[in-house]
């Protein structure tokens, strides 16, 4: 897991583009929320896991299903 956590890295990206407008799908607040977990899961069992790129073709996908 990076120096900053994953969740506290999306919650800064969703503060960020909330104050920017941007409106999310409904689709992604289950999705980040899973990630959220998944953080905080990763960080227990195996702190040396880089979550972000582990996880990055998950974001493309959705951003692809969000915004084609």
């Amino acid at each position: 897991v990076s120096e900053a956590s994953l969740t506290l890295q999306m919650m800064d990206t969703v503060k960020l583009a909330v104050d920017c407008g941007v409106a999310f799908p409904k689709q992604a607040f289950p999705v980040i929320k899973s990630l959220m977990t998944l953080d905080g899961i990763v960080s227990d069992v195996a702190p040396q896991a880089v979550l972000l790129r582990d996880t990055r073709r998950f974001g493309e996908d959705l951003r692809l299903q969000c915004c084609p």
